[in-house]
Parts: C-alpha cells; sequence; structure tokens
C-alpha cells in the first residue's frame, strides 16, 4: 500500500505483508513485515549485484540500509548497511 505522505516532496509510505522472494516454486527470503519511506533517495536497498562462480554457481548480493528496512530514521552519521 503506497500512500502519498506529502504531495509537495512526493515521498511515499510503504508497507509490505508476507514478502516473498521466490525462485521458481522455492522461496529463498521472506520476511513478515517491512515498512520504508519511498522519495528522497530513502528506498532501503543500497545496491544488488548478480553473479556467477563455477564453483557455487549463480549469486544475488544485496546491501540493504537496516534502518530504513526496519522504519528508523537513521542517526547522522551512522550508516546501518
Amino acid at each position: 500500500m503506497l500512500k502519498p505522505a506529502n504531495f509537495q516532496n512526493s515521498s511515499y509510505d510503504a508497507q509490505m505483508k508476507k514478502v516473498k522472494l521466490k525462485i521458481h516454486d522455492q522461496t529463498v527470503f521472506y520476511w513478515p513485515f517491512i515498512r520504508s519511506q519511498f522519495g528522497n533517495g530513502l528506498f532501503p536497498i543500497k545496491s544488488a549485484h548478480l553473479g556467477h562462480d563455477s564453483s557455487f554457481g549463480a549469486s544475488l548480493e544485496t546491501r540493504w540500509y537496516l534502518s530504513r528496512l526496519l522504519g528508523f530514521k537513521e542517526p547522522e552519521g551512522v550508516e546501518s548497511t
């Protein structure tokens, strides 16, 4: 559910329930509830990288802003990735 928080700065408050990342029919990541604010650079994911290795096969590496993922405002000078 996306709701405009303020029409002047075009930011949104997103609340997601039962979030699943699936590969084919297999769930590889499940989070019961995620809340985040979108707009002004507040998206909770910092980066994502796809890779492949002959020993381990395909891989996905992600980095997240923990405070944004949990719905908290990050204090100045703190980076919680």
